[in-house]
């Protein structure tokens, strides 16, 4: 008997799974809008912040732009690593309340948080990507 109410309880969590990261990606869809609305902003010397997108094969991607005149491309992404526990560090902090969110839904829905580089004047590029592991407190 015990084992068949576990069963039950397992799969009613299992079916309320979807629903939940569903409703999650409408609050999570508000707070991108949210955030886009600031958009672009300044981040320090020679990085802009131009937008935050929602992509399902990927997860929250966050496009930074570098400006080529200030900081160079490949000296950022030498940089990564660094980068990577500096965000992470951010994101747990959960000093902003859109950040929490975005951290939130990517944990419920086991997507990492990517921030895209890109230079504005070669176009190129790297990923820093937060793993929904590294989000947790």
């Amino acid at each position: 008997m015990k084992r068949i109410i576990l069963t039950i309880l397992a799969a009613i969590a299992l079916a309320a799974a979807p629903a939940a990261v569903e409703a999650q990606t409408t609050d999570i869809t508000a707070t991108i809008a949210a955030l886009n609305a600031e958009c672009p902003g300044k981040l320090g010397p020679g990085l802009t912040c131009i937008g935050y997108e929602l992509k399902a094969d990927e997860g929250v991607v966050i496009s930074l732009l570098i400006d080529e005149n200030r900081a160079s491309v490949e000296n950022m992404k030498t940089q990564a690593p660094m980068l990577t526990e500096i965000f992470a560090s951010e994101i747990v902090s959960g000093r902003s309340p859109e950040m929490a969110q975005l951290r939130d839904y990517c944990l419920a829905a086991s997507k990492p948080i990517i921030y895209r580089f890109a230079g504005n004047q070669s176009g190129t590029g790297f990923d820093v990507t937060i793993p929904p592991a590294q989000l947790k407190e």
